[in-house]
């Protein structure tokens, strides 16, 4: 799965642009979070289109790239987010950041997240029955 990683002055309004560039080139978002700090916010973006994307995001003079994560199909019950976290633990693998977001065809959770390893750590989950993307 790739994701986008959009750098965007702290300001009135930039977000709503920088959607609206998105939605501009005909490109739907599956899933989004956003930092901020004083002068600067990072969104993260799963996008239908990521290369299209960047490219219009560019254009109008945003810094954004391109970085792949993994995406999780996590049942809908309790303790199942913890479970997924647990196989994790037990890899010794370091989650740097996630998000969550839905599958929209089965409904079901999915954690967007980035990692080290994350071929191995794709493969073990989905060795445990997991749906990764």
């Amino acid at each position: 799965m790739k994701q986008i990683s959009i750098f965007a002055e702290n300001k009135k309004g930039a977000i709503k642009e920088i959607f609206g560039l998105i939605a501009d080139a005909g490109i739907g978002v599956i899933a989004s979070v956003t930092y901020d700090s004083a002068e600067f916010g990072m969104l993260r973006l799963v996008v239908t289109d990521p290369d299209k994307a960047v490219a219009a995001l560019t254009e109008k003079g945003y810094l954004a790239r391109i970085t792949p994560v993994l995406g999780v199909e996590i049942p809908d019950e309790n303790g199942s987010l913890a479970k997924m976290l647990g196989y994790l633990k037990e890899m010794n693998i370091d989650v740097q950041y996630s998000y969550l977001s839905f599958n929209r065809q089965t409904g079901s959770p999915v954690m967007v997240f980035s990692c080290e390893a994350m071929d191995e750590v794709s493969e073990s989950l989905a060795a445990r029955g997991l749906v990764v993307s």
